[in-house]
């Protein structure tokens, strides 16, 4: 989110890397967890869904949302 409120990277530019993701949630889940096959699944899954909500975040929040949103409404508007 914030290399694409940067500027940096966009939603389409990740699209084709989601095997990767994928990949890389798993290997995660399985370092990062007691040899246990359902917590391994449960942060995979975690960690990809959090990459997926990333992208559709990208999409529908971009930058120039978020900066109108610090514009001229103050505390107690």
């Amino acid at each position: 989110m914030l290399l694409s409120w940067a500027g940096m990277l966009e939603a389409r530019d990740l699209k084709p890397y989601r095997k990767h993701a994928g990949l890389i949630a798993g290997a995660l889940g399985a370092l990062l967890t007691p040899q246990d096959p359902g917590s391994m699944l449960l942060l995979a899954v975690a960690l990809y869904v959090l990459f997926e909500f990333g992208l559709i975040l990208m999409r529908f929040v971009p930058a120039r949302v978020v900066a109108e949103g610090f514009g001229t409404a103050g505390p107690d508007e």
